[in-house]
């Protein structure tokens, strides 16, 4: 009597066929995890990035918005001990079409200590036809900001935005402290208080003005933002005059 197919099993050939469609399944299927697991993991490191960037310019802004007219000596005080003058002084603040350096009330790194923080362009490295913008800071929690040249520890760069075909920087203040005093005492009507007034410079000395914005304007691509600064300029160089 013949035996059925159940009662005389699998061949070898059937069995090494099904270990071999197994073997498919299982190498499929890990081929499969790994795409989704690495396309996970980038998608966290980019909400990740992003959440960072976000962060980073929020901050930033506060940064920006507590700039504070800080007054300094040109030069080093000390070489003129002794003498019957002191160096001229001013503002430390100083800005360009391509970016700006000043005093903060805050920093990136600590909000309750002051910090000089620079924000400005460079080449973006990944399409050098392009520019990105690139903030910078030292803390002055441990430094003596006396004179303008004194050497200051920039030790935090961040990259807050890249591939960009316009970044621009302009500044609105009074001319000169003279100006603002000018402008202050004579007529309204007249065209030397107008002269005086305050305007938008897309080149800014603190030093050599006496004086310190007190609006910041960015400009990037389609994007325009102004930074309102307090304007203590009368009441910080009073206090640096009657010390």
């Amino acid at each position: 009597m013949a035996k059925s197919r159940s009662q005389l099993g699998f061949t070898l050939i059937e069995v090494l066929l099904a270990m071999a469609l197994l073997m498919l399944l299982i190498l499929t299927a890990g081929l499969v995890y790994d795409y989704v697991n690495q396309n996970w993991q980038r998608q966290q490191t980019a909400y990740q990035n992003a959440v960072n960037a976000h962060m980073d310019w929020r901050q930033m802004s506060r940064v920006v918005r507590n700039t504070y007219p800080r007054m300094v000596y040109a030069e080093d005080p000390f070489q003129y001990f002794g003498a019957q003058s002191v160096p001229p002084y001013g503002f430390y603040f100083l800005g360009r079409d391509n970016g700006f350096t000043g005093v903060s009330y805050m920093s990136l790194q600590d909000p309750e200590q002051p910090s000089v923080f620079r924000l400005f362009r460079e080449p973006d490295p990944d399409e050098p036809e392009l520019w990105q913008l690139v903030y910078e800071e030292a803390p002055l929690a441990n430094v003596g900001l006396s004179y303008a040249s004194v050497e200051l520890p920039f030790n935090l760069r961040r990259v807050l935005r890249q591939g960009l075909a316009q970044i621009e920087f302009d500044y609105f203040a009074y001319p000169s402290f003279s100006q603002r005093q000018r402008s202050q005492l004579i007529s309204v009507d007249s065209s030397a208080q107008r002269e005086g007034m305050p305007r938008w410079f897309n080149q800014f000395d603190g030093l050599e003005s006496g004086e310190h914005p007190f609006r910041l304007r960015l400009r990037m691509d389609e994007e325009t933002i102004v930074w309102p600064l307090q304007d203590s300029v009368s009441a910080q160089r009073a206090r640096w005059e009657f010390r």
